[in-house]
């Protein structure tokens, strides 16, 4: 919900200038149907993200593991992106390992601090937001 607050209005698909709110019909169904989607696109995206972490090793040299990554090899011709994505979760496995790192993010103060910053980044993107909706649902 909150990437839906922060980018759909700027980047889309709750942009107040989108051409494509005039082809859907009703505003307010639009802003129903691309909501409805976003969040259950962030559904799939956390259940097969969870689906994964269970079924796939942590990342090492030992034979087995690399053999059940190698499927994954497959994305970097569609999305260049992953390798680069595959190399910041060796960095990520890297520092999970390191204790004193682990303990810092799992605190008490790093999670309140970290929900702090996102609400404050929810309410600060908030009217922009609104704004959009308001924008969209309006148009006939």
């Amino acid at each position: 919900m909150l990437l839906l607050i922060v980018a759909a209005p700027r980047i889309d698909p709750l942009r107040a200038d989108n051409p494509d709110f005039s082809i859907l019909g009703p505003g307010w169904v639009a802003v129903l149907v691309f909501t409805a989607l976003v969040l259950v696109h962030g559904m799939l995206v956390a259940a097969l993200a969870g689906r994964y972490s269970h079924a796939l090793p942590l990342p090492s040299v030992r034979r087995r593991v690399l053999v059940a990554y190698l499927p994954l090899l497959l994305l970097i011709p569609v999305a260049p992106l992953a390798l680069i994505l595959a190399l910041a979760g060796l960095v990520v496995v890297g520092l999970s390992r390191a204790r004193p790192i682990v303990r810092a993010v799992r605190s008490r103060r790093t999670t309140v601090a970290g929900r702090v910053v996102l609400s404050a980044v929810a309410l600060a993107v908030l009217p922009g937001f609104l704004s959009a909706v308001i924008d969209i649902a309006a148009q006939a």
